[in-house]
């Protein structure tokens, strides 16, 4: 973990925290803005401490702390960029007064964690520094190879993926067709000190050419989809090879 001093801080604000990208330094480039300014852009978000946001109901985790908040000297990043809410984008909220400080995420963990910024901006609180084993490798998981998998289609009738997908409406053989998913009956992939392992046993589910998603079985509930850790999901366009393929020079894009 790069800042477990941050990460102990937010335990006690709130309570469960998962980690994310665990390892995984931040890392920057400046771009330029259309108006010809250069501004900071994320090209790797790194260690992210996740919590359920309060602000909106949010119960799945989905407000993201970078290991790097409040470190803005150290990373060479503004801590403002580092908080974002991937329920409602509580982030955003416009509600400057003092008294709904609560609206916004940032305005939230800055009252809260004052006494963790001032050691922040004093230099007290620094990234832990990995040794060469514990360093973990920004490039993407690798997709199952061949060996580790089986064609859906190849599957019998009363294979937990078959009877899973028949239950959500979907024929296994279209899906493995249209859309390459395949079931992964072993995954013996090493990172670092860390066992992926217990991906085995999952549908995967191939997004474009580095990234995919593998999705847990029933009775199984916990984790139910795995995201490829360092794979720029932000950055990629699901489905995008379909679209292609329809021969029209519009798509439509949605959320969910």
């Amino acid at each position: 973990m790069l800042n477990p001093e941050l990460f102990y801080k937010l335990k006690e604000l709130f309570g469960e925290v998962q980690v994310a990208g665990e390892n995984i330094p931040l890392a920057w480039a400046s771009v330029q803005h259309y108006d010809g300014t250069l501004r900071k852009r994320k090209t790797v978000s790194g260690e992210q401490y996740r919590v359920c946001c309060p602000f909106c109901g949010d119960t799945r985790f989905r407000l993201y702390i970078s290991y790097a908040w409040g470190l803005d000297d150290e990373v060479g990043f503004p801590s403002s960029k580092l908080v974002i809410c991937h329920n409602e984008r509580c982030e955003g909220n416009c509600d400057t007064s003092d008294m709904h400080f609560r609206n916004n995420p940032v305005r939230y963990l800055n009252h809260h964690l004052k006494p963790y910024l001032g050691l922040a901006k004093r230099g007290a609180v620094r990234v832990r520094q990995l040794q060469p084993s514990e360093q973990v490798s920004a490039e993407p998981l690798p997709y199952p190879k061949p060996e580790w998998v089986i064609s859906l289609d190849q599957l019998m009738e009363q294979h937990p993926a078959v009877m899973y997908l028949r239950s959500r409406k979907f024929d296994p053989v279209q899906i493995s067709k249209q859309y390459g998913v395949v079931y992964c009956h072993e995954y013996p992939v090493m990172r670092g000190e860390k066992d992926y392992s217990f991906l085995a046993g999952r549908l995967f589910i191939p997004v474009n050419c580095e990234g995919w998603q593998a999705r847990v079985l029933p009775p199984d509930t916990s984790m139910k989809y795995f995201t490829c850790p360092g794979w720029r999901k932000s950055e990629a366009l699901y489905n995008i090879d379909a679209a292609r393929s329809c021969g029209t020079r519009y798509v439509a894009l949605f959320e969910g």
